[in-house]
This record gives structure tokens, sequence and C-alpha cells, in this order.
């Protein structure tokens, strides 16, 4: 019996019979374009001629008519887009199957490929692609693309919107496609990491996270694909690929709820603007729009602009690396903690309760008083418990404004407004956040838990709790059109952060990170199990956890050099090997100098495309920075809080902004015992080791830390 496709040659010739097709969908789509554009122009010119002649209706319709031609115009844009990506790749997978219920079988056959024995063709690729109405290519998002992900050959079966289908997989193929040439073909049962994905990863990297549909791994699409859990929490460890997979779970749900979830209903918490460049490309990739991205630090702007300057984690952590500061790890401890934010809810109600004073007062219009009296105002106060303070404040001030109304008959352009507006807050005891948030500590008789303002900048500890008291208050900004939001770096936020969180954000939340990448180790409540806790006991919450013990970044020895310092038995190492970590002794700091500028130029030599100078502090940075611009003839990016993008060809930065990259090369200067012995050193150790994709080389002068010994 003949296989469909059966050989290479086959195969060849079927690629290239499709690249021909899209080829020629392509040019019919420069054809509409260049047909609408013209249209557009007619249109806009014979405006600007009959301006002075049309009438009011006429000019709203032709105004409708273009932005339809212009949303039109948009709309085979990027349709032109996704067919230039696939004319380069139309696909990467296939899979041949047989239904076990031939009848559902027979109701797909006028939509699939299907050959004479009536085993089904399925391509697979980023998109799909339609021939009338015969689906030639799968998107890797459909139900049915979801089998190449998760079986071999053999029975298999896939969730459609009918229940689920069950058959079997008869063939499965992998390709490497690359500018429209086929370059290999995987065949049957070897699975996606044995070739295909080894390969991928000994490739050198690039200055921007890539998509990763053809490498998907089993666990992670169960992950990409979850759709029932209002709250999915993701521990994945260093290398497991757990943001790209959260991006690609956007995607999916994009995909998947097309008509009801759109770009502007996404949104990610980065922890960085040089993270948000470097994962940008990914959507885009796969031919969606790219969603917002903000950082806790642009939420905290907004809501403290007007109130005060503050510090942000950045900040924090170069504090402790440089000062190892007893009362303030006592501090952020006691904040990172469970019954601290139980407190601040406590002291919420108690403020609540008693901040507000009624007092009987008279309005007094033409001469006529009306009486406020206390008891009503306090009634009002009462009937509006389910609101944040200053809410309450406001709708018994339209209360009264209505009353008022009634009383006199008038109307409301007479009424002193902003007079009984002032009355009613004067019955407020205190109206400053910061000086309520300090009396909180006084209230408890915690006060050395508080540093107050230090140089009039509230310390990141204090952050956190003064917005979310802020936002139990007094209201805050929801950002009620967000329907999905992506929490990335979980570890670094408290639980004080996340009930902050949850009044912004009412919605699902896709949350991931991993508590051995903790920038901060005095955040004691950052585990999944904690943050997992905080969320089930929210009301018609479905909470998913799940876990990535896969690393795919690292070579095995870089990997297993890493659990050095950090042991971490459930980590599973992707068997790629390479060079050896290597660790080497410098005679001084001018020695160290020199052996960086020759590891630079040994590592270019080689083909490596990225190089990443990790130091402990900023301040090293800087001075490294400083030091090496001129000694070598290459062009270096120093990495700071304050940077914006992404070029990871040569790169000096610190390990708590490094988080989250990672690079073909890393390079750590000072790695010795003097300047790593905390336990805080030891994570930013970590995190700096755990960036590199085949080379790792550590330098010191003194002598090694115990870790590495």
């Amino acid at each position: 019996m003949i296989m469909f496709n059966g050989s290479e040659q086959e195969e060849n010739l079927y690629l290239q019979k499709i690249i021909d097709e899209l080829s020629e969908e392509s040019a019919k789509i420069d054809k509409m374009m260049e047909k609408d554009t013209e249209a557009i122009r007619e249109f806009q010119k014979y405006m600007h001629e009959k301006v002075y002649d049309m009438d009011p209706a006429e000019v709203r319709s032709n105004r409708q008519m273009i932005e339809s031609m212009v949303d039109s115009a948009y709309n085979l844009d990027a349709r032109k887009k996704r067919f230039s990506r696939m004319i380069k790749s139309p696909y990467f997978g296939r899979l041949a199957f047989i239904f076990d219920d031939k009848s559902f079988a027979e109701s797909l056959t006028k939509g699939s490929i299907v050959d004479e024995t009536g085993t089904y063709q399925i391509y697979i690729g980023i998109h799909s692609y339609l021939r009338g109405v015969q689906n030639v290519i799968y998107d890797w998002r459909a139900p049915i693309s979801s089998m190449f992900y998760d079986y071999e050959t053999g029975k298999a079966r896939y969730d459609a919107p009918k229940g689920h289908i069950e058959g079997e997989i008869t063939l499965k193929r992998q390709y490497k496609i690359n500018a429209g040439r086929l370059e290999n073909i995987l065949e049957n049962s070897i699975k996606i990491d044995d070739d295909i994905l080894l390969e991928q990863l000994s490739k050198a990297t690039s200055d921007k996270m890539k998509n990763i549909v053809a490498t998907i791994q089993r666990e992670q699409n169960a992950i990409i694909r979850n759709e029932n859990s209002n709250i999915l929490i993701i521990q994945g460890v260093a290398g497991s690929g757990k943001t790209s997979i959260a991006l690609h779970r956007i995607a999916y749900l994009m995909y998947k709820f097309k008509n009801k979830i759109f770009s502007e209903n996404m949104m990610i918490i980065s922890p960085n603007k040089v993270f948000s460049d470097y994962i940008s490309n990914v959507l885009p990739e796969l031919g969606e729009d790219q969603i917002l991205q903000m950082t806790f630090d642009d939420i905290a702007e907004h809501e403290l602009e007007d109130i005060c300057e503050y510090q942000n984690l950045y900040g924090q952590i170069s504090e402790l690396l440089e000062n190892y500061d007893e009362f303030l790890i006592n501090r952020i401890k006691y904040k990172s903690s469970n019954a601290f934010l139980e407190k601040i809810k406590e002291y919420t109600e108690y403020i609540e309760n008693n901040n507000f004073t009624a007092e009987t007062f008279n309005y007094t219009h033409d001469e006529k008083d009306y009486e406020i009296s206390e008891y009503y105002l306090n009634d009002r106060y009462k009937a509006y418990k389910r609101y944040p303070m200053q809410k309450r404040i406001d709708m018994i001030i339209e209360d009264l404004i209505d009353r008022i109304i009634d009383y006199y008959n008038i109307k409301r352009s007479k009424i002193r407004i902003a007079q009984i507006r002032n009355r009613i807050y004067a019955m407020l005891k205190e109206r400053n956040i910061l000086k309520l948030y300090a009396n909180m500590f006084k209230y408890y008789k915690i006060t050395d838990m508080y540093a107050g303002n230090v140089k009039d900048i509230l310390p990141y500890d204090d952050v956190a709790p003064v917005l979310y008291l802020k936002s139990a208050l007094f209201g805050v900004d929801s950002f009620l059109y967000v329907q999905h939001l992506l929490i990335d770096e979980m570890q670094d936020y408290t639980p004080v952060h996340y009930a902050f969180f949850n009044k912004l954000f009412v919605c699902k939340k896709t949350i991931l990170g991993d508590v051995n990448q903790l920038v901060n180790p005095f955040n004691e409540s950052s585990s999944q199990a904690n943050i997992a806790e905080i969320y089930k006991n929210m009301p018609k919450t479905t909470v998913t956890e799940m876990q990535l013990y896969k690393s795919y970044r690292s070579t095995t020895e870089i990997t297993d050099f890493a659990k050095k310092i950090i042991p971490n038995d459930k980590i599973e190492i992707i068997e790629r090997s390479g060079e050896k970590p290597e660790i080497i002794k410098c005679g001084g700091t001018d020695e160290e100098f020199k052996k960086i500028a020759n590891l630079i130029r040994d590592y270019t030599d080689q083909g490596f495309q990225s190089i990443g100078i990790i130091c402990k502090t900023e301040a090293q940075a800087e001075n490294l920075y400083k030091s090496i611009t001129d000694s070598i003839n290459f062009e270096i990016t120093h990495l700071t809080a304050n940077s914006e993008k992404f070029d990871n060809r040569l790169v000096v930065t610190t390990a708590y902004l490094a988080k989250g990259l990672e690079f073909d090369c890393v390079i750590l200067p000072d790695a010795d015992a003097v300047n790593y012995k905390t336990d805080l050193d030891k994570q930013m150790l970590y995190i700096g080791v755990t960036r590199a994709l085949h080379r790792l080389t550590l330098l010191y002068i003194d002598k090694k830390p115990n870790w590495l010994i």
C-alpha cells in the first residue's frame, strides 16, 4: 500500500506545492491591498474636493466607508504577514491519524486531507491554511494538534467541542524547514526532545525570546491548554521555559476564545522593562498582537505620583547586598508574612469604623436651614459598608445633594457642593495615607517594624502595604478591561502584593516563577503553596498548581554545577553535554580584567553570539564596565535598572537584573568567598550561573565560596 507523501522526495514536492499555493495567495493579497489603497486615496481626494458640497450625513457616511476600508487593509496586512511567515516554514509536524469513530471522521472529510486508506493527514504549523474548505495545515493551537505534543505513534485522543475523540496515530513526522527548504525529517517514534529540541538548544541564542511551537513538551502543552482554572500557578526550575510557555498560553487563549478575548484584554506584569523587551517577539511570531506589559514600578508610580517618592525592588536589593542590615532584614521578613497581611486587613477595618466621626450641621439656602443629623450620616456610612472609605463619603455627599435638591426644590447648580464636600470630609480624622500607615505600627505597638520615610523616600518593603491600604480605604483605578493577567517572577512578591493585585485585577490569572530564584531570600511567603493558599481562600475560585522540573537552558555540566550552589533533586536535565564550568584564580584585579578581555575574545572567536558578565552589585558592574570598556575592541552594554532595551551581544549587569534572561556564555567576576558569603549572595550566584546556555566561567581572587569547594 502506498503511503501519502511517504518518501523524502514526495515530501519535498508536497512542500513546494504548498509554498507555491501560499505565494499565490500572498500575491492575491498584494493586489487587494493595492486596490484598497487606491480606493482610499480616491475617497480622500473626493472628500477634499467636495468638502463644501457635502451635507453632514454624506461626510459621516464617507468617513465610515474610509474607516471600513482601512480596517480591511489592516486585516489584509495581517494576513500578508502570516503568509510571509508560512512561506518560509509552512509547517513543522505531521500526524497520520485513523479515527475510531468512522461517522465522526466522515463529517470531517470535506475539511481534511484523507488518503485512500481513510487515514487523515494532519500537517501542523504556526498558522492554519485552508484551501477553500479543506484544512491543509492546522494551527498548532487547534484541538487536533494537541496530539502532536502529547503522543507518539499508537493510541491517542484529543478533546474536541463534541467531546473526547479517540483513534490511532500511525505516523508522526517532524520537519525542519528553513527559508522554504526541507532540511530534515524525523520519523515516528523519535521524541521531540531527542533531536530537534537538542539541535535548537545547542544553537547560539538571539537577543529576543523565540517561539517554541515545534518543541513544546507534553507537560508544557498541559499548561498552555488549561482553560478551566481561574488561577493557574506554575513553579518552574531555571531554564524550564516557564515564561515562554505562559506567552504561548496567552496566544492559545486568544485563539480558543477569539471572539471573546482580544489582545487588549490581556496583560503581563513583568519584572522590568528589559525583560519586557526581551519577550516582546514571542506573540508577534505567533501571529498575535502584542499585549500590554507593565511592571510593579509602573503601577506604584501611578498610584504614588502625588504622594511620595519610593524605593524600587532593585534599590532595596542593592542596599542589602552592600550592607547586610539585620534591622532591614527583620522588617522584610515580617512584611512578607501572611500575618502582616492579616494585620493590615484588620487595621483597614478599624480605620473604616473609627476614622469617620459624624457631626450634625445645618445647610442654609435663602435663610432657610436644613438640618443634617449625625444619625443620618452614620446610617448612610454604615449602609455603604462594602465600599472603600472614600467611596462611602462620596456616596453620602451625593445622597445629601439629592435630599437638599428635594427639600429646597432647587436645581443642582444652585447648591454649594464644595461647602458640603469640605464639611463632610472634615469629619474624617485622618486622610493622609502615609500617616494612616505610620499610625498602624503605633496601633499594634510594632514601631520597630517601621523605618519611616528614609530621606523622604518610602522604603520598598512599605510600598506594597501602602498601596494596599490606599486601595482598601480610598479605592483604586481597577483594570476592569483585563480578562487575563500573567504575573511573572511570582517569588518576588509578598502576600500583600497579591492582595493589592487582586484589587486591581478582578480576572483570571496565570502566576509563574521559581522559588530558587528569589532575589530577596527574606520573602518567606513566596512558595507556590503559600501563593495558592491566598487564592484558595477566595470564593468561586479554582486554583491549579503545576510544576516544571525539566531544565532546557543549560548544558548538563552547568546545571549540575548550579545544583552545588542550591541543591534541588527534582530538577530533570536534558542530556546536552558541553564544556565543564571553569573556576579560575586570578592574582589581582588587573589580572582579572585581562582574563575577562581574553574570555570575550575567545568566546567571540568560537562563534558565540551573546556574553553576559554578571556581577553581584550595581557598583561592581559599573566599575567593571568602566574598566574594560577601553581595553577591548567590542561594544559593551551596561544593563541597569533604568535600561529599557535588551541587547545581549556583550552585557555587563547584575544577577538580579539578569534574571529571566539567558546568554551563550556567562562570566562571573569576583566569585570569591569575600564577595559571596551570605544567603542572599548565594541566591545571586545561583541566578548568575543559571543564565548560561553553553559556557560558564567564574573568576576569583581570594578563595572560592564554600558552596563551590
